[in-house]
């Protein structure tokens, strides 16, 4: 950028205009009875303008940015034609927008003296001379450790130090953010004040403002995120819709692509406000939206869960079919995958399609087991027909006090009822009595048993 002006030789009126002389936009001066400033238009634009009268007073003036309005007058297209006549026929389509001065000036300047004219040449000589009018790709190492390749790239800066600009507009905005890399067009266009983030990728970080230590590779990376601190996104929209969640991972394609404001989650697709989530595998936890503190390692892991919180599934498929239970442990291939219900919560699942059965259930814990459709509050260990035997350490030898323990046909445990009202047809044993007392049964008491309590062999 530049600046461009225009003095009368009485130091009446001067003329600044924000200049750039691009392929797609120039502005030109011309002086005649009044002084005018025209610019070409390729393209909309924003820019500038402010006139400086002789007391010293700023007077904003503006400047039409659509192409379809015309301006008062229309001039010739040669640059720093002073010669020429002031005004023509107005052309609507034209794309020349004019700026008039209420100053005038001598009548015609061709008849100025070369020193007076001289005056009003030094403005636009030092114009057509300056560096960044000659080139708009701004490029090399500026002040403050700053470097920048790129149109407009790094040219808002003020105070920022130890800046990285590569690409149209990267780090367009930034004032006095410091230790930046953007690298891509727009990347990290809109910040201002932020610091130590890194966007590198088409629109990446695009509109952080104050956000800092993000980092964004990719397509879209973090793309509208504000404020969000402590964020990383690898990968095409990861992270795209983020703006204020802070302490997020995502890595691959439109991973926590949908996180709005949600904290310290690690590859969530469509999550939005959840928090301390993780996930780990092809779509795991993808549909999750406020669910929080989930743990999903495993290709479809918890990916049909949205709002359900405090769960952990390890294995493809684990928990797939979960939506809103809560507090659910599946570690193995399909554990508890058709487990949906609303109420199923507190749910553990250990092997291979354990409590891959179960619908609808609470409180259930599955090893090796699959499980039935809906049940709650039940301990299944082992699978009919596959395992045949059972060895648990700790019980031979070691004696207890209480009912006997009694296994049923279905392997289900249990003890013995000894109250009559679960018993029927109770009848005298009469002389079976005699036969018993000839085995001549004893009382004892157990070493480890209190004292007191004596059982019968």
């Amino acid at each position: 950028m530049s600046w461009i002006s225009s003095v009368d030789y009485e130091r009446r009126t001067i003329w600044i205009v924000d200049a750039d002389r691009g392929d797609e936009k120039r502005f030109v001066v011309h002086t005649d009875e009044i002084p005018t400033a025209f610019v070409e238009l390729n393209r909309q634009f924003e820019a500038p303008a402010f006139c400086i009268d002789k007391p010293g007073n700023i007077l904003p003036l503006s400047l039409p940015t659509q192409r379809s309005e015309s301006g008062r007058g229309r001039f010739s297209r040669e640059p720093f034609s002073f010669v020429q006549a002031c005004s023509r026929t107005i052309n609507q389509s034209g794309n020349r927008k004019l700026m008039k001065t209420k100053t005038s000036l001598t009548r015609n300047s061709m008849n100025l003296s070369p020193l007076r004219l001289a005056f009003l040449l030094i403005p636009l000589a030092w114009f057509a001379l300056s560096p960044q009018a000659r080139a708009t790709c701004q490029q090399g190492c500026l002040t403050s450790q700053n470097t920048v390749l790129g149109d407009d790239a790094l040219i808002s800066n003020t105070g920022g130090d130890d800046n990285t600009a590569v690409g149209y507009n990267a780090l367009f905005s930034n004032t006095d953010g410091s230790f930046n890399t953007a690298i891509g067009f727009l990347a990290l266009s809109r910040n201002t004040g932020g610091d130590d983030n890194t966007a590198v990728g088409f629109t990446a970080l695009y509109l952080n403002t104050t956000g800092v230590q993000n980092t964004a590779t990719g397509f879209a990376a973090l793309q509208v995120n504000t404020t969000g601190n402590f964020n990383t996104a690898i990968g095409q929209q990861s992270l795209q819709d983020n703006t204020t969640g802070s302490n997020n991972t995502a890595t691959g394609w439109s991973a926590l692509g949908f996180n709005t404001i949600g904290e310290s989650n690690t590859a969530i697709f469509y999550n939005t406000t959840g928090s301390a989530n993780t996930a780990n595998g092809t779509v795991a936890l993808f549909n999750n939206t406020t669910g929080s503190y989930n743990t999903a390692v495993g290709d479809d892991a918890l990916d049909d869960n949205a709002t359900g919180s405090y769960n952990t599934a390890v294995g493809k498929d684990a928990l797939g079919a979960n939506r809103k239970g809560n507090q659910n442990t599946a570690i193995g291939s399909l554990a508890l995958d058709h487990c949906k219900g609303e109420n199923s919560s507190g749910n553990i699942a250990l092997g291979n399609g354990a409590g891959t059965t179960l619908t609808l259930g609470k409180d259930n814990i599955y090893i090796g087991n699959p499980g039935q459709m809906t049940e709650a509050n039940t301990i299944r260990i082992g699978t009919t027909g596959i395992h045949a035997a059972t060895f648990i350490a700790g019980i031979s030898g070691a004696a207890v006090v209480g009912d006997t323990v009694v296994v049923d046909g279905n392997g289900q445990l249990g003890t013995v009822a000894s109250a009559a009202r679960f018993k029927k047809e109770i009848r005298p044993m009469d002389k079976t009595s005699e036969a018993i007392l000839a085995l001549k049964p004893v009382t004892f008491q157990y070493k480890t048993t209190a004292k007191g309590h004596r059982n019968l062999a």
